[in-house]
């Protein structure tokens, strides 16, 4: 399988690989049944986009917060760049995090917050520390900076925070910088425990980092984390789905290698896509089987968030398509029908089951 995480369209075959190469390394699994209650401490969650992913408007944003909250949705994502949210040395631009966090609040809504110091496929540093080594002294001194500054827009939130975005795809395309990765992370865990001590501090990475040559690397790397952050979509190599019952596996699997602490899916998702061997019935009989498998697991998985509500537009696929550097149809697909519902606003087969599995 490592053939196919190749350095050209690093983040797609890191997505494919990882649900099989987790299964070879791991063994079998749990299997089906019905769903059971959600304790009190689960938290279903959805990233809300709006039908028009590239220029949402308020109303929107609105509608889908209602939309959301009306299926039994209790929890969003908020995922921001360090280079975004740093734009210059020292100036820090945090109007629309601190806007969005206060939307969610006031919706009551648990959030989980991703500050991107790597993001699948790039470093999202600010661009005067683009070159230089995650653990520089200037880069740790800074992105403590860049916490204090946080601090009153993190007032009141006392959730999941996780430093770096799938940093296993990155890092296993630039190994050398596995050290220097763990060093900055252990640092700002340590800095926003020393600020936030309630807060739950975590880093992402793809299911290939739990089970791959890079396991060593990501259980090190997590050694000091408050929970297991991780991305999840069941694929295989060619940018094919697997079986859309995968989660009754998977969820289990994962559990059972997060050495007790809790795993958190800060992405769950399946494309509807023909191109994927995909249809908009296998992405629903996706969204039951997750659902299901999710709440079987109890306090040990306290928090899901499908991904997402509505498909990406055609203007947001292409940048996305721009950002990965990849020019694979197949990826576009998977990457543009994840959502319960079209681009358009109207609902996929998958929302019904959203619905259903949400609220029994």
């Amino acid at each position: 399988m490592e053939s196919f995480v190749r350095k050209d369209f690093p983040f797609i075959y890191a997505c494919l690989v990882a649900s099989s190469l987790l299964l070879s390394a791991c063994g079998g699994g749990g299997g089906g049944g019905s769903i059971t209650p959600a304790p009190a401490t689960q938290t279903l969650a959805l990233t809300m986009d709006t039908p028009n992913s590239s220029a949402p408007t308020q109303a929107a944003l609105d509608e889908a917060t209602r939309l959301s909250q009306d299926a039994g949705v209790k929890g969003t994502v908020v995922m921001h760049t360090w280079s975004e949210l740093e734009p210059a040395p020292g100036q820090f631009a945090l109007t629309g995090l601190q806007s969005e966090l206060a939307r969610h609040r006031q919706n009551g809504l648990q959030i989980y917050l991703g500050i991107q110091i790597i993001n699948t496929v790039k470093r999202e540093l600010p661009a005067d520390l683009q070159s230089r080594s995650f653990d520089d002294p200037q880069a740790l001194s800074r992105f403590h900076a860049l916490i204090d500054a946080l601090q009153p827009v993190l007032s009141g939130f006392e959730h999941y925070l996780s430093i770096g975005n799938e940093v296993d795809t990155y890092l296993s395309n630039n190994p050398a910088q596995w050290t220097s990765y763990l060093v900055f992370y252990e640092d700002a865990l340590a800095y926003l425990h020393q600020k936030r001590p309630s807060l739950l501090v975590g880093v992402t990475a793809g299911l290939e980092g739990y089970s791959s040559t890079n396991v060593n690397e990501v259980a090190a790397l997590n050694t000091h984390s408050d929970f297991i952050a991780l991305t999840y979509y069941p694929m295989q190599p060619g940018a094919q789905v697997r079986t859309a019952d995968a989660p009754r596996t998977d969820l289990p699997l994962m559990v059972s290698r997060a050495g007790g602490r809790p795993v958190v899916l800060q992405e769950a998702g399946f494309p509807s896509g023909a191109l994927s061997g995909s249809s908009e019935q296998s992405e629903a009989q996706f969204v039951t089987a997750a659902l299901d498998a999710w709440k079987a697991q109890g306090n040990s998985m306290p928090f899901l968030s499908c991904f997402l509500l509505y498909d990406f537009d055609a203007s947001t696929c292409a940048a996305f398509d721009a950002y990965y550097g990849v020019n694979d149809p197949a990826f576009t697909e998977f990457l543009c029908t994840l959502g319960l519902r079209r681009a358009d606003g109207s609902e996929k087969a998958a929302w019904a089951s959203f619905v259903a599995a949400a609220r029994h």
